[in-house]
């Protein structure tokens, strides 16, 4: 690939990046997106870089527009990290709504049975334990259910097949 020359790259604000990695061209890039490799680690900052229509190749660390003596770098890293942003599937955030759920599932049953034994035993009706027991594991199924709207409502970076899980798919 031939690049035509240009006016000397410290002087012009380029737009878009060519880069030179193990000897191969790549590019054109923004500049976002190779604010965003540098963050991540995707690109490293020895990668050899010059604008396009440029003839000096420079390893990144080097040009001003991917250091800080770039004016506007911080707000262009944080549009490229926005960019590029991955949306968080770690388990820990489902954990309330996993105790929930077996709280619904279980309690009930576990009251009822509980009264009948505590019954057989002392000849005790609990029968209004085993009501409020019932109520609130209602109470609990009910806050699941809002609790899973909610969360996919205040998350919507999330993808539409995301389930909560969090082991990896391999």
């Amino acid at each position: 690939m031939t690049n035509p020359p240009s006016p000397s790259p410290a002087t012009t604000p380029a737009s878009h990046w060519w880069l030179s990695e193990q000897g191969q061209e790549r590019g054109p890039y923004g500049k976002a997106f190779i604010l965003a490799g540098l963050k991540t680690g995707t690109l490293s900052p020895e990668t050899l870089a010059w604008p396009e229509g440029g003839t000096i190749q420079r390893p990144l660390r080097e040009w001003r527009a991917f250091t800080g003596g770039d004016a506007g770098n911080r707000s262009s890293v944080a549009r490229a990290a926005k960019a590029v942003s991955v949306p968080s599937t770690s388990g820990p955030r489902r954990f309330p709504a996993f105790l929930l759920a077996i709280l619904a599932i279980l309690l009930a049953p576990t009251a009822a049975a509980i009264r009948e034994v505590v019954f057989l035993l002392t000849g005790w009706n609990l029968a209004g334990l085993t009501s409020l027991v019932s109520l609130l594991s209602i109470l609990g199924a009910l806050a699941l259910l809002i609790y899973g709207l909610v969360d996919r409502r205040l998350r919507p970076d999330l993808p539409a097949d995301y389930n909560g899980s969090c082991s990896a798919a391999g």
